[in-house]
């Protein structure tokens, strides 16, 4: 059960669609709502990059008027989400977080259920992408990157990936619990062999999978294949008609490269899935 949901938002380049798509999940499922301005310029201090260099590094303030320009563009940003929840009904919690250090930040978003941050914003600003990973990475929580199909269908039409590692199990588990059963058009459970000899642990994987999702009383559709994720995944997610996808790491290499190569860093490229993440 989904009782608080944290939405993140880049102040310089606020995206309504992400905004939607919370708010939509909030009235369905009763949950408290954050909303949370990042300062998008300065230095993440505790997270080091992908390449294993250093911190992860961006160009701090120039000056005064640059801090005070960011700061007005947070209290805009929140400001119109505040009245947008209004308007809804929606009860909302406005954060500002002007720190440079990750886990100040961290700590905030885990004392929620759920992260919801624009799938554009994470491929355009690169602190953001990073507040995104450094989440994920705890494997604590699960991150939802909102994609470009209409927000307020969101989930809508869900295909999840599943493996033999037991984080997709727990990302399938974490949807099922976090959000609401009206919100799922349907639900398409696919598990991926890579060699012919793979293909009876697969269907069992399904059935176990589909004794699970049965319990929530939710429409699905089996599909077991045999290939690449990198193949596979995309082809499927086409033929379901996916708006959004669930993933677990397929790998431990392919989740280090999550936003920079491999399957989901395709999709994310596409920019019409939504993304349900978790490690």
């Amino acid at each position: 059960m989904l009782r608080s949901l944290l939405l993140i938002v880049d102040p310089t380049n606020p995206r309504q669609g992400v905004t939607d798509a919370a708010l939509a999940w909030i009235k369905d499922s009763g949950a408290q709502l954050t909303a949370m301005a990042v300062s998008p310029v300065g230095n993440w201090e505790g997270l080091p990059d992908e390449s294993g260099s250093g911190a992860f590094r961006i160009p701090r303030f120039s000056g005064r008027a640059e801090a005070a320009g960011v700061g007005r563009q947070m209290d805009e940003a929140l400001s119109n989400i505040h009245n947008q929840c209004v308007r809804k009904a929606v009860s909302v919690r406005t954060l500002k977080v002007e720190s440079n250090n990750l886990d100040v930040v961290l700590n905030q978003a885990l004392a929620h259920d759920m992260i919801f941050v624009d799938l554009n914003t994470v491929l355009d600003s690169p602190r953001l992408g990073t507040l995104s990973r450094g989440y994920s990475r705890r494997g604590v929580r699960p991150v939802m990157l909102v994609g470009e199909q209409d927000p307020e269908d969101a989930p809508g039409r869900t295909l999840v990936c599943l493996d033999a590692q037991r984080q997709s199990w727990r990302a399938l588990q974490l949807f099922l619990q976090l959000t609401p059963a009206n919100r799922i058009e349907s639900l398409t459970l696919m598990t991926l062999g890579q060699s012919p000899d793979q293909m009876d642990t697969c269907q069992k994987r399904i059935k176990l999978a589909s004794s699970l999702v049965r319990s929530y009383g939710i429409p699905f559709k089996e599909v077991v294949q045999e290939g690449t994720p990198l193949r596979v995944i995309p082809e499927v997610a086409r033929g379901v008609g996916a708006q959004t996808i669930v993933l677990g790491p397929h790998t431990r290499a392919q989740m280090k490269r999550l936003f920079m190569g491999s399957v989901t860093e395709k999709m994310l490229k596409q920019k019409h899935y939504s993304l349900f993440l978790y490690r």
